[in-house]
């Protein structure tokens, strides 16, 4: 356990300590979401010529755990669409004709934005095209969390040396 000569310094290194705490903590939940949207994918994700699905999965990202003004210590997991290719005509590469306009529009226009919220959140049941139940990955990520929060936060505080009873 490091040692401090005022309280200012306490609060610094502590709260050092505790952003990278939860920055491991955030690592192992993005793990967990991972592995459960890959399961719940099926065999698509394992087929690496599923561009689609790949970049669906690989779009899961974290943020790193940063203090906020508040006090608070956060990290985000999350789906970023930045991650996922629109294959929009005018946004090569278009591999063949059947990559073309995958993730867009009947006005050709990206889509890649309502991915997660298709896929994870509501499903396609409507859809006359593709059809499929919503994987739940984000609802499985907070049940996840609730459960899991403080246990992995003491057990990686511990690891840093401080005693979390």
């Amino acid at each position: 356990m490091p040692s401090f000569k005022s309280i200012d310094e306490m609060k610094k290194g502590i709260n050092e300590l505790i952003t990278k705490a939860m920055n491991k903590v955030g690592e192992t939940a993005l793990d967990k979401m991972i592995k459960y949207v890959e399961e719940e994918m099926g065999d698509g994700s394992d087929n690496e010529l599923y561009v689609r699905t790949n970049q669906f999965l690989h779009s899961i990202s974290k943020l790193d755990a940063k203090l906020n003004i508040d006090g608070s210590i956060t990290t985000y997991v999350f789906y970023d669409t930045d991650k996922i290719e629109p294959f929009t005509i005018a946004n090569p590469p278009v591999e063949s004709d059947q990559t073309w306009g995958w993730h867009t529009n009947f006005s050709r226009q990206s889509v890649v934005d309502l991915i997660p919220l298709w896929l994870d959140i509501t499903g396609t049941p409507n859809n006359p095209y593709y059809q499929h139940e919503p994987i739940k990955g984000l609802e499985y990520l907070e049940e996840w969390v609730k459960k899991n929060l403080k246990r992995e936060l003491k057990k990686e505080l511990t690891k840093l040396g401080l005693k979390v009873y």
